[in-house]
This record gives structure tokens, C-alpha cells and sequence, in this order.
């Protein structure tokens, strides 16, 4: 059975590590004349193999270079200036490319027109590719009382305290993606007792499978990171959308300026925004589509963006992150 549970409706704003390496060859011809395209990704295997089945099925071979660090991945890029660096690369947060502009080349992808209206770079050096949704992973069994929190101010409440992990939101992305709303929406008190409510762990893999085996009741993340455990039939796993609002962000694909097979980079950036491509993203990694023209509902059980509460501030903004490091600095030392 699957369980979601939805808290509020609203109107919604409309390496590097390697650790895994697939050889099919060098960028350019690969076996039998099809084009290869190397693709540099942060994405788990199971979103990398979707990827990789992607651009099959737009004629492409491809050389999927998996790394765990973002930054570092970024870093290589740069690093490398064209010398076997790879073709495209994704996912990463809009953000996080600002700092690397000048390693990406403009491409208005032939998909453009279909996807969602606020989510291009003015030069077009990043495609959005989805749209993340922060939520909860809660696991009934363990919540205090046996009841399910619907608030960022139920979570503020001492009961509990100890009981919600999450990584360190100065350091992780997901944390701060997350915990930037309680900042936003609570009042200093309460946004006090929620962070000495917390337990910090640098190993942010972690997270969900802690929730899954009673660990902790509660983590923090992404919805397309917890769905699985529903999906999988987990009936103690249940996803909650705080009620208070919540918060989303894009995950996003490039093509390298000095890219050794440019062609290839930019087929496969249409694949990964192309319906199909979009639909099959969904099913099988629970990521939402940032096309406009994918009802959701025909494909998954995740809420429709039109049922779901977000907060009004912008994380991205430097300010407002400045704003949120200080009060949480300011939270964690009182909570010591």
C-alpha cells in the first residue's frame, strides 16, 4: 500500500570521488557508428542507469561517469578545460553553476517552450531538468505518541528532542534545503527548540535508511529520496508535506563549452527534457518533471504542486542565507 500524507493545499510557485565509471569508449563514434555522448553525473545508480537509458533511446551510447561530490565534479571540469573532460553533466542545483558559468555553453534546448516558465539561465548554461520538493520521512513507529507531525512547530515541540536526524545544514544541501523553511516560518524560540530537537550527522547517507530501520522518527529530505521507501511497499514510511510550507529547488544539466562531442551533449540534454524522457524519470526515480504539460497523477501517487504550501523566501538569495547561518549558529550554540 502506498502512503502519502499531504498536510495543507495551497497554490504552488508555478570529483571528484568516482565510485562507479561505465567504459563504452572515447567521446565521439561509438560501436557501429552511433554517437557517444560522456556524461559527468552526481546522481545515484538508479537515476544514472534511467539517464543512460535515456540517451539509448535517442540513438546515443553513453559513457556515464558517476562522482559523489558536486563541487568536486565542477572542479574537474574546470580543471580539465576540454582535455577529456566530459560532454554534459547533471544533476546540479542552479546555484551551485553560478560559480562555473564560464565552463557551460548556451543551448536553447528544442524542448524549451514546454518547460516550466522562471526556470532559465539568462544565457540558457543550464536546463532544468526537475523539480525537487522537500519533505519529511517519517516513520510512524517511532513518533512520539504514535501521531505524525504536521508542522515545523510540532517538530519544535521536546518530545522531540533526539528523535529527528538530519545532516548539518551548513555543510549539506538537502539540510539546508530543508531546515531554511522552519527558519523562514518559525519564530526565534521555537526555531531554538527545533534545532536542540536535532541530531547532526556529517554521513548523510545515512539519513533514510536510520528512519527506515527505527533508527529516528523523522528525517529531512527530498520527496524523490523517500518515495522509494513507500513505493516499496515500507507501511510504517510515510512522506509529510509540512503543512506551514515547504520548499523546492531544480535540478539542472549542462553542456560543456569545450565538450569534445557537442552534438551528442545536446541530443542528449533534449532526451532528458523530452516527455518521454520526463515520464520516464518519474516512474522510476520519482522526480518530478519540469515540463508543464505532465499530469503527474497519470503516472505516480505523488500531490500535485497545486496541493502543496511553500514558503515565500528565496534560499538562494545571499542574503537570506547569510540571515539563516546566523540563526542557526545562533540556535546550535544555544542548544550546547
Amino acid at each position: 500500500m502506498r502512503k502519502i500524507l499531504v498536510t495543507a493545499s495551497a497554490l504552488a510557485v508555478a570529483a571528484a570521488s568516482l565510485v562507479g565509471c561505465s567504459t563504452s569508449g572515447d567521446s565521439g563514434s561509438g560501436s557501429g557508428g552511433t554517437e557517444t555522448v560522456r556524461f559527468y553525473s552526481n546522481a545515484n545508480e538508479t537515476v544514472n542507469g534511467v539517464f543512460s537509458a535515456i540517451g539509448n533511446s535517442a540513438g546515443l551510447e553513453v559513457d556515464l561517469v558517476q562522482v559523489s561530490s558536486t563541487s568536486a565534479m565542477l572542479q574537474r571540469i574546470e580543471a580539465e578545460a576540454g582535455q577529456n573532460s566530459a560532454d554534459i553533466v547533471a544533476l546540479v542545483t542552479p546555484r551551485v553553476f553560478e560559480n562555473f558559468l564560464g565552463e557551460f555553453a548556451s543551448y536553447q534546448s528544442t524542448e524549451l517552450d514546454a518547460l516550466t516558465t522562471g526556470m532559465r539561465e539568462p544565457d540558457d548554461k543550464w536546463t532544468v531538468v526537475d523539480i525537487g520538493v522537500a519533505a519529511w520521512m517519517v516513520n510512524t513507529s517511532q513518533a512520539p505518541g504514535g501521531v505524525v507531525p504536521s508542522t515545523w512547530r510540532d517538530l519544535a515541540d521536546p518530545k522531540w528532542k533526539g528523535k529527528i536526524l538530519s545532516g548539518d545544514p551548513l555543510n549539506s544541501g538537502t539540510a539546508y534545503f530543508n531546515l531554511f523553511s522552519a527558519y523562514a516560518l518559525l519564530d526565534t524560540a521555537a526555531f531554538e527548540q527545533l534545532v536542540a530537537n536535532i541530531v547532526i550527522t556529517d554521513n548523510t547517507d545515512t539519513l533514510y535508511p536510520a528512519v527506515s530501520q527505527g533508527e529516528y522518527a523523522l528525517t529531512l529530505g527530498y520527496e524523490s529520496n523517500i518515495y522509494p521507501y513507500v513505493a516499496g511497499g515500507q507501511d510504517d514510511i510515510e512522506i509529510v508535506y509540512p503543512a506551514d510550507g515547504t520548499n523546492i529547488t531544480y535540478e539542472a544539466a549542462a553542456v560543456i563549452e569545450k565538450a569534445q562531442n557537442p552534438e551528442a551533449a545536446r541530443r542528449m540534454l533534449d532526451a532528458l527534457v523530452s516527455e518521454e524522457g520526463q515520464i520516464q524519470l518519474l516512474q522510476e526515480t520519482f522526480r518530478r518533471p519540469s515540463r508543464t504539460d505532465i499530469d503527474i497523477t497519470q503516472y505516480s501517487d505523488l500531490i500535485p504542486m497545486d496541493q502543496l504550501t511553500f514558503i515565500d523566501k528565496n534560499m538562494d538569495d545571499p542574503d537570506e542565507r547569510a540571515a539563516f547561518e546566523a540563526a542557526w549558529a545562533a540556535a546550535a550554540e544555544a542548544a550546547s
